[in-house]
């Protein structure tokens, strides 16, 4: 975004140098031929040719698709004051009223460069205009009192040095306030983005959600038709060796997707989180994952948890926790499970035996609708995150340094004095 915005100001740039170059082009025409002043218009010419030249390969750089740095802009404008001082130096120096025209890239470099680039050009562009004080071709046409000794000379000498003075103060004021102002602003503009990149990302979770919802309430009737239909199966079946078993695998089943509706809708009755100890919320995840992933093997170690240590839940945080043990077993059929309190956040741990995250995946996982399997929808992951995010927690996924994917949540607690004064 940054060299899009330095792309611009090179372009309002050349605008100006054409603007100003005419109007120098004017006043030397004006100075010839009504003036008469004595000016090395030869020279003077050449510097402005330069300065066409200079234009016309900006405006050609331009067409390049290489972006625009915020150094090369400020080459550009020290261009600039480099030219400003030679055209200065040969018609009057600091006594020429064209001297206050280093303000005006003094005032871009402090508008759209960072504040070390403005600070350059805020000392650059003092000591040139120091120099010009003492080092410059003079024109008597533009002062004449200096010509002559006494109190006028002193009085001319004053001005100009009062014009060097309000020169200092003016560039002063403008480097200090206006890089404030352009970095709040810039501040302000990353957070707009960063405002308006989240409420997309919450509006396609929306339109996701009011799906699943209205998945969830066509799922009712064929769930119930096929627990009727399965419990008819096993009383049918029910002398034969090995088709029990499995009926009632599948019934298992039916009955852990009819529960997961019931708890959508309970989540839209349930409006606040309500306090659930940490130990009894790990262990009532895993037996009911346990259940929907019969051919999975959990090996967990003892969860060494304060007795009393509680977190807000809700059945929208149990579902993306489910989610992601879900990916982690699609990756292999072992996986690990730990916690362990790190004040004040409860920290969830699941790592599969998969082959870990390939680069892609490091850098679009997260995104909505893009998943890292072939038939993944893409909304698990995001979903689960979203929700986590929403108790002030966070997800984090990493390699292992053997094998695998590591999974780690995190999850505010309770203060353990508050939980421990409830029991």
């Amino acid at each position: 975004m940054l060299s899009f915005a330095s792309r611009d100001n090179l372009k309002r740039l050349c605008i100006i140098r054409g603007l100003f170059i005419s109007a120098i082009s004017l006043a030397l025409w004006w100075a010839h031929t009504h003036l008469q002043m004595s000016l090395n218009f030869s020279l003077i010419g050449s510097i402005l040719l330069v300065n066409l030249f200079v234009i016309t390969a900006s405006v050609l750089r331009l067409r390049s698709p290489t972006p625009v740095t915020p150094g090369e802009l400020f080459g550009q404008l020290l261009f600039d004051i480099c030219s400003l001082s030679l055209l200065l130096f040969f018609s009057g120096g600091a006594t020429n009223p064209f001297v206050s025209y280093y303000l005006v890239p003094l005032s871009i470099a402090a508008a759209t460069l960072p504040w070390f680039y403005a600070w350059g050009m805020l000392i650059l562009s003092l000591l040139a205009y120091g120099m010009l004080l003492f080092f410059y071709v003079p024109l008597a046409e533009l002062y004449p009192q200096i010509r002559i000794q006494g109190d006028l000379h002193q009085m001319a000498q004053l001005h100009v040095t009062g014009m060097w003075l309000n020169f200092v103060f003016s560039a002063l004021l403008i480097t200090v306030f206006l890089v404030r102002m352009a970095s709040a602003l810039r501040l302000k503009q990353q957070q707009l983005a960063l405002h308006r990149e989240q409420q997309l990302h919450n509006e396609q979770i929306m339109a996701v959600a009011t799906l699943a919802a209205g998945a969830a309430h066509e799922m009712g009737t064929p769930l119930s038709t096929m627990k009727t239909l399965l419990n008819e199966l096993k009383t049918e079946y029910r002398e034969h060796p090995d088709l029990p078993a499995d009926i009632q695998c599948l019934i298992q089943q039916v009955e852990l997707c009819k529960k997961s509706l019931q708890q959508l809708v309970e989540q839209g009755r349930q409006s606040q989180p309500v306090p659930l100890n940490a130990k009894k919320m790990l262990s009532q995840l895993q037996n009911r994952w346990q259940l929907m992933r019969p051919q999975c093997t959990v090996n967990t170690a003892p969860l060494e948890l304060p007795e009393h240590l509680q977190l807000l839940t809700d059945p929208a945080l149990d579902q993306a926790l489910m989610n992601l043990l879900n990916n982690a077993a699609d990756e292999s059929s072992q996986i690990e499970l730990t916690a362990r309190y790190q004040q004040p956040q409860l920290i969830i741990t699941i790592r599969d035996y998969g082959k870990g995250l390939s680069t892609i995946d490091t850098e679009r996982l997260g995104t909505l609708f893009y998943s890292g399997k072939k038939e993944g929808l893409g909304i698990g992951f995001t979903l689960s995150q979203a929700t986590i995010e929403r108790f002030g927690g966070e997800v984090k996924l990493y390699d292992h340094n053997q094998k695998g994917t590591i999974t780690e949540i995190s999850l505010p607690c309770l203060p353990l004095e508050i939980t421990s004064d409830r029991t």
